[in-house]
């Protein structure tokens, strides 16, 4: 299924169609990681490695790659990759990012009434406008990730991917924005309450993400 998921919202630092592309010379193959904002973008980053800017709209770099690795990459097989995330898990996380950034007064009624600050709570469909989601291999980001993305590597036989060390580098955890001070755990709790007691507001963000509900029932997660 080719998804038509264009977004009327620009953002300055997340570009539409970014990706990272890890080439692997022995199989001739590219792994095209499609990240998505609070989607453990950051950890899978962290188990391609060394890799290139890549937009998938254009099939170009912005980096200044080595002589001849363009050629290679545009020849290549491609295997696309993405994490997806629970809507809400994923929207909580977000808000309380832009709550610290952004340190407003902000109500909870007027958060609800916009639903979408910046790159980090646009719906996760925005990110994946003109893919197949037939041609992806689909993660979902829970408490098996780690487990799923390693046997997946062992599986493949990817010499050129390794999970991070997360006890060397908590910043390569997926859920590191749980490790964070009593400020931001405040937020958290606070923000969950709201959905929790409030039918209103958590009606709203699941029509909101409706679209990100539809496609995390509708695609095959490796691992399930």
């Amino acid at each position: 299924m080719i998804l038509h998921s264009p977004s009327p919202r620009k953002y300055k630092y997340h570009t539409y169609g970014g990706a990272r592309i890890k080439y692997d010379h022995r199989m001739h193959t590219s792994y095209v990681f499609v990240h998505i904002p609070k989607c453990a973008s950051c950890w899978m980053k962290a188990v391609l490695g060394r890799s290139w800017h890549w937009n998938y709209f254009t099939n170009s770099s912005d980096d200044s790659l080595p002589e001849g690795i363009q050629e290679k990459l545009l020849d290549s097989k491609k295997v696309y990759i993405s994490v997806l995330r629970d809507p809400i898990d994923r929207w909580v996380s977000g808000i309380v990012q832009c709550r610290i950034r952004e340190q407003t007064d902000t109500t909870w009624t007027d958060i609800f009434d916009r639903v979408v600050f910046d790159n980090h709570t646009e719906p996760q469909v925005s990110f994946l406008n003109t893919l197949d989601t037939d041609n992806l291999v689909w993660f979902y980001c829970d408490t098996k990730l780690e487990h799923n993305v390693q046997q997946w590597i062992v599986q493949n036989d990817i010499k050129v991917m390794q999970l991070p060390d997360t006890h060397k580098d908590e910043e390569n955890s997926f859920n590191f924005s749980f490790k964070k001070n009593s400020v931001t755990q405040s937020i958290y709790r606070d923000a969950e309450q709201q959905i929790q007691y409030s039918t209103k507001f958590k009606q709203k963000l699941i029509d909101f993400y409706r679209d990100d509900y539809d496609l995390i029932n509708t695609v095959n997660f490796y691992g399930t």
